[in-house]
């Protein structure tokens, strides 16, 4: 079988699917091809799910400008389309005196990037706004807040099926093969039937997998492709209400933002993501064992 669609985007998580709603919205024709049987299977759906705010990017950098843009755009699309979220605003803490000059240096990053309202909190300020927090000096970050992705998900599928387009499930890219102007690429299905589709643009969006699909475009040169190393987060649960409203975080460390505090759409409470590096990109397993490493880092800052 042979189909020829305008665009196809490979990767139903939230980045595709935002990219596919725009080409929809434009008045292009869509595909979006998902290897998984539901859309947001992997990191879209394993994540803090948090608004952030944009604060600890490089000047001008797209990280910097995409997210102080993108945070308010948020706020307006789930307004618009009711889709579950909070404005939980953060309370970025600095545990011990050296730490207030790292703080100081992020509120100017933030300002600079365009974050609006960043305040500098005393002692007894966070004291009165998170009695649990024991810190020498915050930040908080009125833009931060939270996101239910699954349902944010679901309003932009619906978008995109709404213009006519379609989310292909089950469909993974096996090969794919540039000819002058088009691209032809062929798609296994859940049984391993093939199916051939011509497109004139294709958008990589597959996240975890976005390499080994770029992998299998014939002719394209290696040094294009990036390697990936893997590096999972774990989160831990507690099961008692704290009574925190905020996000709280501590100074970034190494490649993560470090252990935070993150609350869901039901006022529960998970801390994490550490940063733990693994081999498999399907390792969603957590290690139990890091458990303690977690309540050394919760303890001094919660007690």
């Amino acid at each position: 079988m042979r189909d020829t669609i305008e665009i196809v985007v490979v990767g139903a998580g939230v980045i595709g699917l935002a990219i596919a709603r725009a080409f929809a919205r434009s008045g292009h024709e869509v595909i979006v091809l998902e290897r998984n049987p539901r859309i947001g299977e992997e990191i879209s759906a394993r994540n803090s799910e948090v608004i952030h705010a944009g604060i600890y990017y490089p000047t001008n950098s797209l990280k910097a400008r995409f997210c102080v843009k993108g945070n308010q755009s948020i706020y307006q699309y789930c307004n618009k389309f009711n889709i579950p979220h909070r404005n939980t605003k953060k309370i970025l803490v600095a545990s011990s005196k050296e730490q207030i000059n790292v703080i100081d240096k992020i509120k100017e990053q933030a300002e600079i990037n365009g974050v609006k309202d960043i305040k500098k909190l005393s002692k007894k300020e966070v004291y009165k706004l998170e009695p649990l927090i024991n810190c020498e000096e915050a930040l908080l970050i009125p833009s931060s807040g939270i996101i239910d992705p699954i349902s944010f998900m679901r309003s932009l599928v619906g978008e995109i099926e709404e213009k006519g387009n379609t989310i292909s499930y089950n469909s993974k890219v096996n090969k794919i093969y540039l000819d002058n102007d088009k691209f032809t690429i062929l798609v296994k299905d859940f049984h391993e039937n093939v199916t051939t589709i011509n497109c004139k643009r294709l958008i990589n969006s597959a996240g975890l997998f976005s390499s080994e699909v770029a992998k299998n475009i014939e002719g394209l040169d290696k040094k294009f492709i990036p390697n990936i190393y893997y590096a999972k987060g774990n989160y831990f649960s507690i099961n008692k209400n704290l009574g925190i409203h905020h996000l709280i975080y501590p100074i970034p460390d190494g490649f993560g933002l470090g252990s935070h505090l993150t609350l869901e759409m039901d006022n529960s409470i998970k801390f994490g993501p550490d940063v733990e590096w693994v081999e498999s990109p399907q390792d969603y397993d957590v290690d139990i064992s890091r458990k303690q490493t977690f309540i050394k880092e919760i303890r001094p800052r919660t007690c």
